[in-house]
Parts: structure tokens; sequence; C-alpha cells
């Protein structure tokens, strides 16, 4: 799965951001919150493959050569 095939509803993060009630005012900064995720797994955040750091860390050395050709 890569990021950018992913999509989330613009009113769930607030754009535009609500006018009244609990949330008012309120903007979530996904994308932000989606390059920290996949940096955080050790992921590539623009094709979603495991870096080469991660999976030589779990010692996926076989891994690495079958999608880092």
């Amino acid at each position: 799965i890569k990021p950018a095939d992913t999509t989330i509803s613009p009113r769930a993060v607030g754009e535009p951001p609500q006018q009244a009630g609990p949330n008012k005012g309120i903007t979530i900064g996904h994308k932000e919150l989606g390059h920290n995720f996949f940096t955080f797994m050790g992921w590539d955040d623009i094709t979603g493959k495991p870096t080469v750091g991660a999976l030589k860390a779990l010692g996926l050395n076989d891994v690495v050569k079958d999608l880092h050709a």
C-alpha cells in the first residue's frame, strides 16, 4: 500500500474546520501524521516498502534482495 493510494475524507480531518462544537477550528495535519507513521515503521513513505534498514534490523536480508534488487 502506497501512501498516495490512500485517501481520507477532508471532513474527517477538519478541512474546512468546523464552525461550532467541540472540534471548532481544529484541522488535523494528516499528511504529516502519515509521514511520521511510515518513518516510524521503517517504511518508505513514497513506495510503502519497508526500508533496507528496517528489513536488516529484523534479520530479513533475503527480503532485501527481493524488494530492493
